[in-house]
């Protein structure tokens, strides 16, 4: 039987298999691209999950007093790793987690500036972690990861904080009194911030199946 040349070939593809091939190759290239392009829908998105996270850290202001190591993680943990992960599962795109940060950082700032600025450095990390690790948020796994270690990160930067500014009632006196309790508060906000991010990556698969979330 004799084989057909390439030009043959292409004379059997219709008009609308060749554009559908055009446009898989094209989306197979962008694909294995690092950094890809945010559009105007990736925006909005993120912005939307971070104003939902925004909304449910409105607790913060009354426990951020509380002299207990990881009393605002604790409070925290649960809603800023859900709705982070299901932002980077629809936009895996790098540099989304650091712009969810810093939407989420301009508003605690108002709440409580210094955690506004650990939320941001946090992002940041986060988001350099994926890159060095994961060079994209491709694989669930990746999403998962970032969105489970997003609050958790900003726990020393807050023991630095009040290191620094010092005082009787301040977390560092309650740390160093109640070492023991204090590292179990460590251990008790990561287990919670796993499970948010876990709880987060399922949601997103529903809502993939159920064809309300797509990438």
């Amino acid at each position: 039987m004799e084989e057909k040349k390439p030009d043959e070939l292409v004379n059997d593809l219709s008009d609308e298999d060749l554009l559908q091939k055009m446009i898989e190759e094209e989306n197979n290239e962008n694909n294995n691209k690092i950094f890809q392009k945010f559009k105007i829908k990736d925006f909005v998105f993120l912005a939307i999950i971070s104003a939902i996270t925004i909304a449910t850290s409105a607790i913060m202001p009354l426990v951020k007093n509380i002299p207990i190591f990881g009393m605002i993680q604790l409070c925290l943990g649960l809603q800023f790793s859900i709705f982070p992960t299901i932002g980077l599962m629809k936009v895996r795109k790098v540099g989304s987690m650091l712009f969810m940060a810093i939407l989420i950082a301009l508003v605690l700032t108002f709440m409580a500036p210094i955690m506004g600025a650990c939320i941001a450095i946090s992002g940041l990390i986060a988001e350099g972690l994926n890159l060095i690790i994961f060079r994209g948020y491709k694989k669930d796994v990746s999403c998962l990861l970032t969105g489970f270690i997003f609050l958790p990160i900003s726990m020393p930067f807050l023991y630095v904080w009040y290191l620094i500014i010092g005082g009787e009632d301040t977390v560092v006196t309650y740390f160093n009194q109640n070492i023991g309790l204090s590292i179990g508060m460590i251990f008790i906000v990561l287990a919670v911030a796993l499970l948010g991010a876990t709880l987060g990556m399922i949601i997103s698969k529903e809502l993939r199946k159920a064809g309300v979330l797509k990438n």
